[in-house]
């Protein structure tokens, strides 16, 4: 059984009042002892002395006394002793006093005596040294007789054997109380021993039970990953089995021309034989013709296979890495804005399933008002993904977020000033290869600036003086490593440039508005275009006439503007911004309130599955009461 501190406290108690009965039952016994607190008024006086001196005869007889009294004690100046508490037995307070009694009796009828007695009374040390000096007279008459006297000389011998046995009860009483208190303060260390190692094993337990809860999240996570990957390849073999159907069909299609041939072939052999000499020339030229067409159809058919397969296996990739590859975006949980900024970073996905979203709490490393979500970063030693973010507010403004985990895992020593849009050029490679593009205010006005990923070689792109006015700002990187921007005067219209780092700012515009138009997000994006069987670059981007209209997007081919930009939606009262890509360019994920608040959504890349009346939320990737901003999808590698 483990001792408690209670237990301990509870012996100590006992044996407290156990003391206390001790004490008190010896004060009873006998009141003169030292550590009473009551004592009567004065100690016995030891009457021997008497006895020696008398000499009685066994017969009673009777003195008369004149006393006189010359003492030193602790005792009042107003208590005069009497020499009657010897024969009655009356204990008083014990004193150190010197007395010199002188007695003249008168004795009758027949005895005459004149005795003169001198005593000194026993010395004692009393508890507490008296002060007080007193001296005193009294004249007393007194009946004494032998056995009186002997009682006072047994009653003093007892009140000094009962206060020797005090002193020693007292000696073991401090003994054992030492005793207890020594085992009390061991019980006591020994608790505080068992109580610290409790809590390790506690805070053991805990930490064993959050790792395990960790592991089990993960494999929850792998399990639902692996589920909703094999969701997405039986779509991709539907798409598959159709193309194999259409093969099949081509195949036949091709075999039933053979046959015809064959008949033809059949026919022409007919004829020839009827008559050689006149068919001899137009059977050579049917039977040439025939050959090319069986070679021009079994070169289509293998053809048309091969490209078949290749298309459904890149079909199943691409389709799976969209549907399962994370989407980054800012939450603001109290709305404050806009400008917004953001107390969480949430990633999903298009397949969403269990453990999704992935909600990063900035608030709880302080990161409590993020400007905005660039890019993703590759780290290429530990093969991990991470969200490149920026606030304005700390004193080193860029930061890299592991996207599974809530701790800011480096930092970038941008420039003081730079507050949004980090965007990293090539996701993987060392960091010292990389360049981040961002922007820097400076009395006002933005400028682009870029620094290695490593936070060395910063160097400003647009700080221009001839450029003073003009606002630089949504920049992003090209497949080419140029870079896309919005910049223009200060409440004059946006337009969007495209600059190579070290040339002269702006660059080159791609877009020549006029009046009040804002630009918002332009993204660049090079992937394969099926219809034209090869790589097309693309910009979508959000705009809007002025400040007081709605955003909506727009799409353009950057190699031949004019004539390939379109607007993708327009939707009366209702905002579309802050578009991305998917990769290879198949999808676009942006932010509406068509739903009632900004929620993040997706649609093709030609607007062929947008709903403008935002009835079919089966695009609609988030669905609550924060307000989300800058959806970012992760590349495929």
């Amino acid at each position: 059984m483990r001792t408690t501190v209670w237990d301990v406290l509870s012996v100590v108690v006992v044996l407290g009042i156990i003391g206390i009965v001790g004490v008190f039952g010896l004060i009873f016994l006998n009141p003169y002892v030292p550590f009473n607190p009551f004592p009567p008024p004065f100690s016995p006086v030891d009457s021997s002395h008497l006895l020696q001196t008398l000499a009685p005869s066994g017969t009673l007889f009777s003195l008369e006394l004149t006393p006189t009294f010359t003492s030193t004690s602790r005792l009042g100046p107003t208590w005069t002793p009497d020499i009657r508490d010897i024969a009655t037995n009356t204990i008083r307070p014990s004193a150190t006093s010197t007395s010199t009694i002188t007695y003249t009796p008168t004795i009758s009828p027949t005895i005459t005596q004149t005795p003169t007695i001198t005593g000194t009374p026993p010395t004692s040390t009393p508890s507490k040294t008296p002060t007080p000096s007193t001296t005193f007279t009294r004249t007393a008459t007194k009946t004494i007789n032998s056995a009186a006297a002997t009682s006072a000389a047994k009653t003093a011998f007892a009140a000094q054997t009962n206060e020797a046995r005090i002193q020693k009860t007292e000696s073991a009483l401090k003994t054992k109380t030492a005793q207890s208190l020594s085992f009390t303060q061991t019980a006591i260390s020994l608790k505080q021993t068992q109580d610290a190692y409790s809590q390790k094993q506690t805070e053991n337990a805990l930490k064993l039970t959050l790792t395990a809860q960790a592991i089990q999240k993960t494999e929850s996570i792998t399990n639902q990953q692996r589920t909703e990957t094999a969701v997405a390849l039986a779509k991709t073999e539907s798409v598959a089995n159709q193309r194999l159907t259409q093969t099949a069909q081509a195949i036949k299609t091709a075999t039933q021309l053979a046959y015809d041939q064959r008949q033809t072939e059949i026919a022409l052999q007919k004829t020839q034989t009827a008559a050689p000499n006149q068919t001899y020339a137009a059977v050579q030229t049917l039977q040439q013709q025939t050959n090319i067409v069986k070679t021009a159809n079994a070169n289509a058919t293998q053809t048309q296979v091969q490209a078949t397969a290749n298309a459904t296996a890149t079909l199943v990739a691409r389709a799976t890495q969209i549907v399962i590859l994370p989407i980054a975006y800012g939450v603001d949980t109290d709305g404050a804005g806009p400008p917004y900024d953001y107390e969480k970073i949430n990633t999903t996905r298009i397949i969403g399933g269990a453990g999704w979203p992935i909600s990063l709490d900035m608030s709880t490393d302080g990161f409590d008002d993020v400007d905005s979500i660039g890019s993703w970063w590759l780290d290429d030693t530990l093969n991990l993904w991470y969200i490149l973010f920026s606030e304005s507010s700390q004193a080193t403004p860029l930061y890299r977020i592991l996207y599974t985990d809530e701790t800011i895992h480096a930092v970038l020593s941008s420039p003081e000033g730079a507050n949004a849009s980090p965007i990293v050029n090539i996701q993987s490679g060392p960091d010292y290869s990389r360049w981040v593009v961002f922007t820097r205010s400076e009395g006002g006005v933005r400028d682009l600036w870029r620094m290695r990923g490593d936070g060395s070689i910063a160097q400003a792109l647009t700080n221009s003086p001839s450029l003073s006015t003009w606002d630089d700002h949504d920049a992003s990187w090209t497949p080419d490593g140029d870079i896309i921007y919005v910049t223009g005067e200060m409440s004059k219209a946006m337009n969007i440039y495209i600059l190579t780092p070290g040339d002269s700012p702006p660059g080159t515009p791609l877009t020549t508005y006029g009046g009040i138009v804002e630009i918002d997000s332009p993204k660049w994006c090079r992937g394969w275009d099926w219809a034209a069987g090869d790589y097309k670059d693309r910009v979508v981007f959000a705009r809007r006439a002025g400040p007081t209209d709605d955003w909506d997007l727009f799409f353009a081919d950057p190699t031949d503007w004019d004539n390939t930009l379109i607007q993708l939606t327009d939707t009366d009262g209702i905002n579309e911004l802050n578009p991305s890509w998917s990769p290879y360019c198949d999808r676009i994920v942006y932010v509406s309130n068509g739903g009632g608040q900004y929620d993040v959504w997706h649609m093709a890349w030609d607007a062929s599955d947008f709903d403008p009346s935002y009835a079919d939320v089966t695009n609609r990737l988030t669905d609550d009461a924060n307000i989300e901003h800058n959806p970012i999808w992760r590349p495929s590698e």
